[in-house]
């Protein structure tokens, strides 16, 4: 089944860069760059996590560099300033740190248990990976983030569907990439 779900990630990645690339505001480097670290990232992650061509941490500093870009193009006024653009943006930024964290995760090894690590007074309990811990609380938050946003973009008359697919995607590939490392 775990690789199921690594392969699994490789599908939601794609579509998010094929609802960038025809997306008619993202036509150039910053517009798309996003979407297509982080289907790269998921790609090199879910063929061969023993060894990637591109180590963990490359991919999580690649990853953080690439989140900023959509709020900057923002600031810089590359991008149109209107809801839905600052939407799509913290959407697009909060799903690739989000990775980046999972990312994090899986290259930080297996969950220590307490008896590795001193814990006085709390014999019987574990100590986590601290980037497991907040990738599950950032799916939490992008989960709601992206339902609120699809039933907000459902609801108005002409609806952006490449906007509503592409944040499904994103976040299923999240998802299957943060079922992967549990």
């Amino acid at each position: 089944m775990l690789e199921a779900l690594q392969v699994g990630m490789l599908l939601p990645g794609a579509v998010g860069v094929c609802c960038t690339v025809a997306d008619r505001r993202a036509r150039s480097l910053p517009g798309w760059l996003p979407s297509v670290v982080m289907a790269l990232a998921m790609a090199d992650m879910a063929l061969d996590p023993g060894s990637p061509v591109v180590a963990p941490i490359g991919w999580v500093a690649l990853l953080m560099f690439a989140a900023v870009v959509p709020v900057l193009r923002l600031r810089l006024d590359l991008a149109p300033r209107t809801p839905l653009a600052a939407a799509m943006a913290l959407h697009r930024s909060l799903t690739l740190l989000l990775t980046a964290a999972t990312i994090g995760a899986m290259g930080a090894g297996p969950v220590r248990s307490a008896g590795t690590v001193p814990a006085p007074g709390h014999a019987g309990m574990t100590v986590a990976n601290p980037l497991l811990v907040l990738s599950l609380v950032g799916l939490v938050g992008v989960t709601g983030l992206t339902l609120w946003l699809v039933a907000r973009l459902s609801r108005r008359p002409h609806r952006d569907r490449i906007a509503i697919v592409e944040m499904v995607s994103m976040l299923g590939g999240v998802l299957s990439m943060a079922g992967a490392v549990m």
